[in-house]
C-alpha cells in the first residue's frame, strides 16, 4: 500500500512519529531530501532510530552499511545515500515527496526479500504549506508536482494502489505508467532548463583540440567542473578522535559557501590546508600545503584544484633531496576545522563521523 500523507513544514516530525508508533514491530526506513532534517529527526528519535547521510566520512559510511546489512538497526533515517546501490530490506518506507525516478528507487528498498508473511507500507509525506521547501536545492519543483499529480489522480482517500517493482498489463497502475505520465514533462523541463548546457557539451566534445589546461578551463566555465552534475565535488578531510582520517565529499558550491561564511565571521580572507599523500617508489608519506584564498576560484573548481596540486608538486620537488622525479602526489582534500566535525554514536558502541554543514546552503 502507498499512502499520500498530508503534513506541514512545522509538524512533519509529529506525523513521522505517529507512523513509527503504528509499526513498532516492523523494519522502518525514512528517506528525507535534506541532511539538516535527517539530523533533526535523528536527534528527536535517538532511542528508536539511527541516521546516516551523504556527509558521513567514507569509513563511517562503510561501517554503517556493514552494520545495517548485519541487521543491527531496525529503524533508519537517511538521505538519498541509501536510495540505490545498497542491498537492504525494510517493511515500511516513510519518504519525502520527490520526482518519480527517486520514489521508484526508494520503494525498491521495501520487501526486497518477500516471504509471503510480510506486508509492505509506503508513506509519502507532502507539505501542504510549502512543498517547495521540502525539495529545495535538490529536485525540480515541476517534476515533483507532476509526479504527485499522477499519484493523487489514482488515489482513493489518500491510498494509491501502485506496483513499484513490476510493469502491469491493462489499466493496473505501476511504476512504468507513472513514468509515462510525466514523460512529456521531463522532456519539456529538460529542454527548458538544460538546452544551452546540452548544446555546449556537444560543441565542446566535437571540438576538443585545446591543450589539457585550456580544455579544463572550458569545462569549468561552461559546466562548473562536471558534465554529469550541476557542480563539481570536493573532498574534505575529517580528523577523528583517534587521529585517523576519513574523507567526506561536498559540492563545490557548498564548499565556497562555507568559506564565504567563515570569512564573514572572521573578517579576513581564509587560509586553508590541502592534504595529500606522497608516493616515492615504495614509500608513502603525508604532506600538506597552505592554500591562499587567491588559489580558489569561486566558479572554477577544476582550475582551482590544478593550481593547488601544482603548488604541492612544487613544494615536494624543492624538499626532495634526491630530485628523483619519482614523486607521485595524490590529493586527499581540504582539512576542515573541528567545529564542523561531528561524532555520532548509535547507542550500541559504534561511532560515526560526519561533516556538519546543516546550516550551509544546500544542506
Amino acid at each position: 500500500k502507498t499512502r499520500i500523507v498530508s503534513t506541514n513544514s512545522k509538524e512533519w516530525t509529529k506525523k513521522v512519529k505517529e507512523i513509527i508508533k503504528n509499526h513498532e514491530k516492523s523494519k522502518i526506513l525514512i528517506i528525507l531530501n535534506h541532511t539538516s532534517r535527517v539530523i533533526e529527526l535523528g536527534n528527536e528519535l535517538q532511542k528508536e532510530c539511527v541516521f546516516v547521510h551523504g556527509l558521513f566520512g567514507d569509513k563511517s559510511k562503510a561501517k554503517f552499511v556493514e552494520n545495517l546489512n548485519k541487521g543491527v538497526y531496525s529503524c533508519v533515517i537517511a538521505t538519498q545515500v541509501l536510495e540505490a546501490g545498497v542491498d537492504i530490506d525494510f517493511d515500511v518506507l516513510i519518504t519525502d515527496v520527490a520526482p518519480a525516478y527517486s520514489l521508484i528507487q526508494r520503494a525498491g528498498r521495501i520487501l526486497r526479500k518477500p516471504d509471503g508473511n510480510r506486508e509492505g507500507e509506503i508513506y509519502i509525506l507532502k507539505y501542504e504549506d510549502n512543498i517547495g521547501k521540502q525539495i529545495r536545492w535538490v529536485y525540480s519543483k515541476e517534476l515533483t508536482l507532476e509526479t504527485l499529480g499522477s499519484l493523487l489522480k489514482r488515489a482513493n482517500n489518500g491510498v494509491v494502489n501502485i506496483n513499484w517493482r513490476l510493469a502491469e498489463s491493462g489499466d493496473t497502475y505501476d511504476y512504468l505508467k507513472l513514468l509515462l505520465d510525466i514523460d512529456s514533462d521531463i522532456e519539456k523541463i529538460t529542454e527548458k532548463k538544460h538546452e544551452s548546457r546540452i548544446k555546449n557539451t556537444l560543441e565542446f566534445l566535437s571540438n576538443v583540440i585545446n591543450s589539457p589546461f585550456e580544455a579544463i578551463t572550458t569545462i569549468d566555465e561552461k559546466f562548473k567542473g562536471s558534465f554529469i552534475r550541476s557542480t563539481s565535488l570536493v573532498s574534505l578531510v575529517i580528523k577523528t578522535e583517534d587521529e585517523n582520517e576519513e574523507i567526506a565529499t561536498v559540492s563545490w558550491d557548498r564548499f565556497i559557501s562555507l568559506i564565504k561564511r567563515l570569512e564573514k565571521e572572521n573578517g579576513k580572507r581564509m587560509k586553508l590546508k590541502f592534504l595529500y599523500t606522497i608516493k616515492v617508489k615504495e614509500k608513502e608519506e603525508d604532506g600538506e600545503v597552505e592554500v591562499d584564498r587567491n588559489d580558489i576560484y569561486t566558479k572554477k573548481p577544476l582550475t582551482s584544484l590544478i593550481k593547488i596540486m601544482r603548488k604541492a608538486r612544487k613544494k615536494e620537488k624543492i624538499e626532495d633531496d634526491f630530485m628523483s622525479g619519482y614523486i607521485k602526489i595524490i590529493g586527499k582534500g581540504f582539512e576542515i576545522g573541528q567545529e564542523f566535525i561531528k561524532c555520532y554514536s548509535d547507542g550500541q558502541g559504534n561511532k560515526y563521523y560526519y561533516v556538519n554543514l546543516s546550516d550551509i546552503r544546500g544542506a
